[in-house]
């Protein structure tokens, strides 16, 4: 009896271990080097690679010009320009820049356009993302 109650702890230990336990290292710094970005306008999602491993992230429009941890309120007042990456890690939405866009129509059209463009080239920003990362 002991031997089957001890196979079974065992067995529920192993199933229950992916639940808990699997975790992704993600080695990057604002000077991790990526390639540059090809972002099509009015897409909302953004892909770029950095030494070799592939970032995606969203970007999205937003009339909130203060920081935003969880979604961003989307309206058709909306200006500013939110970013997050979504792969191989979760951050927080991070906003492009300190401007609004004049017209909601040109974010929507290159905002996450723009969030690559950013995380390509501004160290800045790209530390900005990094630093928000979920643990």
């Amino acid at each position: 009896m002991k031997g089957i109650k001890l196979i079974f702890m065992l067995f529920l230990f192993i199933w229950s271990v992916p639940s808990w336990a699997v975790s992704m290292c993600l080695e990057m710094t604002s000077a991790t080097s990526c390639t540059s970005p090809n972002v099509a306008t009015y897409q909302p999602d953004w892909t770029i690679t950095c030494s070799g491993i592939t970032i995606r992230g969203v970007g999205v429009c937003s009339s909130s010009s203060t920081r935003v941890a969880s979604n961003p309120t989307v309206s058709s007042s909306s200006y500013y320009c939110w970013c997050k990456m979504i792969y191989p890690a979760i951050s927080d939405f991070v906003r492009m820049t300190s401007t609004s866009w004049g017209q909601f129509d040109w974010c929507e059209a290159a905002c996450a356009q723009r969030c690559a463009q950013l995380f390509y080239n501004n160290s800045t920003f790209k530390n900005n993302i990094l630093k928000t990362l979920k643990r």
